[in-house]
């Protein structure tokens, strides 16, 4: 009867520690109006690099998929860096603005908290090439400034 009572108070706090930990990591931050804010690329906060998935020489005009495990991230701001300012925005918008060989936009994701994502990797860009990341408050009034991280992108060898 020890054993199993050893057994069930151990499995209870198993269980008690694991909800503990998935709320705590789950919890992120919200964004709220009046907040600076970084964006970053690849965990870089200027001149990054978007690793592309193609392979062998690049020629100008060739298009592929960004490799997989890249991120990009809102993380809450120091007025000591180009940082961005929410305004009356709650919500940060991403987008990648290329310049080659048509200049256009692709939307990268929606922030609500701060936090980073997976840069989608089933968009079709250029292999190489650059352009710039806009990290951008929806609806932030007047007050609001983006963040820009300049990016290459760099096909594989």
């Amino acid at each position: 009867m020890r054993k199993l009572l050893v057994f069930v108070a151990s499995a209870a706090l198993a269980v008690t520690v694991a909800v503990g930990s998935a709320g705590a990591q789950s919890t992120r931050p919200p964004i709220m109006p009046g907040q600076i804010f970084n964006g970053l690329v690849n965990g870089q906060l200027k001149d990054a690099t978007i690793q592309m998935a193609c392979a062998g020489p690049v020629r100008p005009g060739d298009l592929g998929h960004p490799a997989p495990d890249q991120t990009i991230e809102v993380e809450r701001g120091l007025d000591l860096l180009p940082s961005g300012f929410t305004g009356n925005a709650s919500q940060i918008s991403v987008d990648l603005k290329l310049r080659f060989p048509i200049p256009h936009t692709v939307h990268l994701g929606d922030f609500g908290h701060y936090g980073s994502k997976r840069l989608p990797s089933k968009i079709l860009i250029p292999c190489a090439g650059d352009g710039d990341v806009v990290f951008r408050p929806v609806a932030g009034g007047g007050s609001a400034r983006p963040v820009i991280v300049h990016v290459l992108l760099s096909g594989q060898p």
